[in-house]
């Protein structure tokens, strides 16, 4: 869990490190959208950027909502669940089941929280000071705000 300047240092070096690095996710990601399920995915992305004012030709506008991941959108607080690469998808499946069981806490405290998927899609070598090498991010950052009337 960070805080402060801890969190605002992390995400400024992964920020720094998204911009130039492609991404290259920790555990095998799916394979491609096909059919029913690319519309979908593809409608709920024009939905959400329509929803900032990003129109789906403007290319710079969206990258720079994509890195707004890597700063965790402002959030004050971050949590990193992390495995051991060894365990495998039974490891992420775990990490997966905590972070279930922390956003759910969280939220009955009132405190907003939102697991990401951008971060774990950033090289492991970007976090290497943060996180050892031999370890497995999972889909399982979150972030949390200050007690919200929603998701921020």
């Amino acid at each position: 869990m960070t805080r402060g300047e801890t969190t605002r240092r992390f995400a400024k070096s992964l920020t720094e490190h998204a911009e130039t690095h492609a991404e290259a996710p920790d555990l095998d990601m799916s394979s491609g959208y096909h059919g029913v399920d690319r519309d979908r995915r593809r409608a709920a992305g024009y939905a959400l950027y329509a929803s900032l004012g990003i129109s789906k030709e403007d290319r710079d506008a969206r990258v720079a909502q994509r890195l707004k991941n890597f700063d965790f959108f402002g959030a004050p607080h971050v949590a990193i669940v992390t495995t051991d690469r060894e365990q495998g998808a039974y490891g992420a499946i775990d990490c997966g089941g905590y972070v279930t069981n922390l956003l759910l806490a969280a939220q009955s405290l009132g405190v907003a929280t939102i697991p990401q998927a951008a971060v774990p899609c950033t090289p492991v070598t970007s976090a290497s000071t943060w996180v050892s090498r031999t370890t497995a991010w999972s889909s399982a950052l979150f972030r949390s705000g200050t007690r919200t009337q929603g998701i921020r």
